[in-house]
């Protein structure tokens, strides 16, 4: 083989190997997660899911996944499996942001778009 030869053969295994490191990690990411879905009353504006995002960043160890919707109210995000929040800790955090916990949902599996409404 020819240097040119060697060259492009390394580029082409550096992308298959980056290829399937993306979805590896994109396994990974789901594996040992559990869901939790959040309706909450009050939410009006994007200013208010934004102030209640950050309570939850700064309350929540390690979510991920976070979805507000403000115009149907909810909350959904990610969380390591063994870190799940207690409802007492949501309730804080929720009313810190000045809101009101209507209902929370636990889950395996993140929530669809209907399972939102």
């Amino acid at each position: 083989m020819n240097y040119k030869s060697i060259n492009k053969l390394l580029v082409l295994l550096l992308i298959l190997f980056a290829f399937s490191n993306i979805e590896i990690s994109a396994q990974e990411k789901n594996e040992g997660r559990e869901y939790l879905k959040i309706e909450v009353n009050g939410l009006s504006c994007p200013f208010c899911a934004y102030g209640l995002e950050k309570k939850l960043r700064n309350g929540i160890k390690d979510l991920q996944d976070l979805q507000i919707d403000f115009k149907k109210g909810f909350v959904s995000f990610s969380f390591i499996k063994g870190n799940k929040p207690d409802k007492e800790t949501l309730q804080k955090i929720v009313s810190d942001a000045g809101f009101e916990i209507n209902k929370i949902v636990y889950g395996e599996k993140p929530f669809s778009k209907e399972q939102r409404q």
